[in-house]
């Protein structure tokens, strides 16, 4: 097989008879317009004995800022706080636009988040913060935790 050319447009190579469905040609093409929209490169090697391997890369960039807040966020389970009302009612609002995203979604966090930072408070900020750490990282448990956070603070208020 020849690497080079698995990435144009409608190339087939192996077995057409591959059942009901038909190929476009077009998947590996598609795949490398992500990765290379994204800054990185695609790319594969055939190895004769134990067929094609693929690999890609795509650059990791922050914003100004960014990086530094994951450096410093702290590792543990430290809750950022304590909250007053207002930030319990700001992280609220906040929270209902970003229930819908997906954790890998970064740039749609980013596009409802940034503009809180530069308006709130210290502890709404390390929310921030660790929230963007969590996304950072994929850790989706952290994530969740970090979004129920100011609805539990808000009952543990009540209750006392």
């Amino acid at each position: 097989m020849q690497v080079g050319l698995i990435f144009d447009k409608y190339r087939h190579f192996g077995k057409s008879d591959s059942g009901a469905h038909r190929s476009t040609g077009m998947g590996l093409t598609f795949c490398k317009m992500a990765v290379e929209a994204h800054g990185g490169k695609i790319g594969a090697r055939n190895d004769a004995d134990e067929g094609c391997s693929f690999w890609f890369t795509i650059p990791h960039s922050l914003k100004s800022g960014e990086a530094e807040a994951c450096e410093n966020a702290p590792q543990n389970h430290n809750k950022p706080g304590p909250f007053s009302e207002t930030d319990l009612e700001q992280i609220k609002e906040v929270v209902k636009k970003i229930k819908g995203i997906k954790i890998f979604e970064i740039s749609r966090f980013q596009e409802i988040l940034d503009p809180l930072k530069a308006t709130s408070g210290i502890a709404v900020n390390e929310w921030i913060s660790h929230l963007f750490s969590a996304i950072f990282v994929q850790n989706v448990n952290e994530y969740n935790r970090l979004i129920n956070l100011p609805e539990n603070e808000q009952t543990k208020n009540t209750d006392r």
